[in-house]
């Protein structure tokens, strides 16, 4: 994936799987590491699909994450 300019007035939230073998954790950090205020959760035990193998912790993630925001609005999620 490619990015523009980070717009830095919008916060970035990247969840992945210790385990994808499509987009590797690492990736997936190296990329949020170039995006000002982002935040990555690496779910254990878990592939490319956090959201059907691991639901319970993929929702924790979620939820956590959007409760720091004041307008949710002004998020994007990748």
């Amino acid at each position: 994936m490619r990015l523009g300019r980070p717009d830095s007035r919008r916060r970035f939230f990247s969840l992945t799987g210790d385990d994808d073998r499509i987009v590797p954790a690492a990736d997936t950090q190296a990329h949020a590491a170039l995006i000002p205020q982002a935040k990555v959760v690496v779910i254990p035990e878990c592939g490319h699909l956090p959201h059907e193998e691991r639901p319970e912790a993929f929702m924790a993630a979620v939820s956590s994450f959007l409760s720091t925001l004041s307008n949710p609005v002004e998020t994007a999620c990748v």
